[in-house]
């Protein structure tokens, strides 16, 4: 359908008035004699006298000529005007797909139409979506830098615009990573959509990681989708580990994905699994893909930090992080208590945490005077560390008996004493390291396992690196010696840290850092005093999903018994789930 010349030569007309309102009203009818109306339309519009509507379905129902109406909608129409035309329901998106597709109209143009307000994020889903529409002109109208990315990102989350359409759009040679990335980063593209369509196989993979490489998509939304759940956890670890990836672009998207099934994958892919079936000892950081320990038995762990990075841990037995918190203090002279050691510090890493048991990681008790030869005071116990939330604390730890038994301290027990020549040992005190949340302490614990597994596992040195926590209770107080009139016991030592960050937790036993016992008085004499009971330590659960809280313990350690003088008991520590 052709329409009148224009300008001069079409009568001059420049007059909305002009045009009589008989034309108007058989375009309203879809007249095809009304078609020197067309050139016009906008004057019209912008003058009230033809709706978006009435222009829409004039174009759908009657203007057949295609490379005319892309001509005319290049050379005569503002963008704002066609975007209002085009998202109305009387031009289906077939046809306007087959418009933008013609060489007439201009990528420029089709991307300032499409970015504009006035047409829906579904409209222009619905219209890239037509095969009409080829991929290489929709691939270069998204890449047009006219069309915001914020604008294309609502178009490719749209569910008009299939994954296989928008992966072909994708691949194409058109759309350049830059643009690619920056939609992708944008958040009006959810990580959900964005991780199916980079999970889809059709999708080169050599451009998913050129995206992922690239700085305009942030690390924050690339470690969003690779933690989703819509993306495989092959793919997810494909796209990590690929040697294009430089490592420090690797490690900043993996400190931004969240706790899930498939950081757990990447961190713990290639690893052994280990079935404990008698006792056990390990030291140091240890990763297993599924690590069972049978009722019955115990796995313990040695040094400092103790450290276990599992995918499935299921737990029937005893997991025992041994006591190397700090050190007891020394006794007096031979046949006083030596103050127990701090309980050492554990931190797992888990994607589905069992226990129907007991994880422990407790203070060492003071051991009980007997009898001695000599006199001396008690040493002083070792210091501890504590990762901590706000004003969570450790327990503080009991007196030591006697006169002037040590001091209880946080959170060691004090060392029994006899007399100001010859006291016992104070508990060891401890130093916090304090975040302002639970969600702030999981990120620090998260990123000093990545970097463990980047350097150690994946063999690559990022700029800057995290330390696994080394955290621990602290020691006991050595008790006094005194010949003739006190073998003093030693304090308990402070409970230790137990930090638990997993996808899922389900935990129907006793998780517990307690405070170790206070050491019994001997029989030198009259004023055998006991040592104070280790203060409870600090126990954090931190989860995705919880299916079980179980026993979460933190008691104070008990006083020693003797007959003489007893001291007092630790206090408790803190002991919280929280979910992440």
């Amino acid at each position: 359908m052709g329409y009148p010349p224009q300008g001069a030569g079409a009568g001059g007309i420049t007059d909305v008035g002009a045009l009589e309102d008989s034309y108007i009203e058989l375009f309203k009818k879809k007249d095809p004699r009304a078609a020197r109306l067309f050139p016009y339309v906008e004057l019209l519009y912008n003058a009230g006298k033809l709706t978006a509507d009435d222009i829409a379905g004039y174009i759908n129902d009657v203007l057949t000529y295609i490379p005319k109406i892309a001509e005319d909608f290049e050379k005569l129409f503002s963008a704002e005007f066609l975007a209002s035309v085009i998202n109305s329901n009387y031009l289906v998106a077939s046809k306007i797909a087959a418009i933008f597709d013609n060489v007439n109209l201009s990528t420029s143009k089709i991307a300032a139409i499409i970015n504009h307000n006035n047409l829906s994020a579904s409209k222009a889903a619905a219209i890239f979506n037509y095969e009409n529409l080829s991929v290489s002109k929709a691939a270069a109208v998204i890449d047009h830098d006219n069309l915001s990315a914020s604008k294309a990102a609502s178009i490719f989350n749209h569910e008009n615009l299939s994954v296989s359409k928008a992966i072909m759009i994708l691949n194409h040679g058109n759309l350049s990573v830059s643009k690619a990335a920056a939609i992708i980063s944008d958040e009006n593209l959810s990580a959900s959509r964005a991780a199916s369509i980079v999970n889809d196989e059709n999708l080169s993979f050599t451009k998913v990681v050129s995206i992922f490489n690239n700085t305009n998509l942030l690390a924050s939304k690339a470690g969003a989708i690779i933690g989703d759940s819509n993306l495989s956890p092959s793919k997810a670890y494909d796209i990590i580990t690929h040697p294009d990836l430089p490592t420090d672009r690797m490690q900043s998207i993996l400190y931004n994905t969240p706790v899930s099934s498939n950081l757990t994958y990447i961190l713990t892919y290639g690893a052994g699994d280990l079935t404990v079936t008698s006792s056990t000892a390990v030291i140091g950081v240890n990763r297993y893909n599924t690590l069972t320990i049978e009722s019955g038995v115990t796995l313990s762990i040695g040094g400092q930090p103790g450290t276990l990075i599992v995918k499935t841990l299921n737990c029937y037995g005893y997991l025992w992080k041994s006591s190397t918190g700090g050190t007891g203090g020394a006794r007096g002279a031979s046949g006083a208590g030596i103050g127990g050691d701090g309980g050492g510090g554990l931190i797992i890493f888990a994607g589905e945490f069992n226990n129907s048991y007991v994880v422990r990681a407790d203070g060492g008790s003071g051991s009980s005077g007997t009898t001695v030869a000599a006199n001396g005071s008690g040493g002083t116990g070792g210091s501890g560390v504590f990762y901590r939330v706000g004003t969570d604390t450790a327990g503080t730890g009991g007196n030591g008996g006697g006169s002037l038994g040590g001091a209880g301290n946080t959170n060691g027990g004090g060392g029994g004493g006899y007399s100001s020549t010859y006291s016992g040992g104070a508990g060891g005190s401890s130093t916090y390291i304090t975040f302002n949340s639970y969600a702030e302490l999981a990120d620090e614990v998260k990123k000093a396992i990545i970097d463990w597994v980047i350097v150690n596992v994946f063999g690559k040195s990022p700029t800057t690196t995290k330390s696994i926590p080394n955290i621990y209770g602290s020691g006991g107080g050595g008790g006094a010696a005194v010949d003739g009139y006190c073998a003093a016991g030693g304090g308990g030592g402070g409970g230790g840290q137990i930090i638990v960050l997993c996808n899922s937790f389900n935990n129907t036993g006793t998780i517990r850092a307690n405070g170790g016992y206070g050491g019994s008085g001997g029989t030198e004499g009259d004023y055998d005093s006991c040592g104070g009971g280790g203060g409870g330590g600090i126990v954090y659960v931190l989860y995705k999903t919880l299916v079980n809280t179980g026993t979460l313990s933190v008691a104070g350690g008990t006083h020693g018994a003797t007959v003489d003088y007893h001291g007092t008991n630790g206090t408790a520590g803190t002991a919280k789930a929280v979910q992440i």
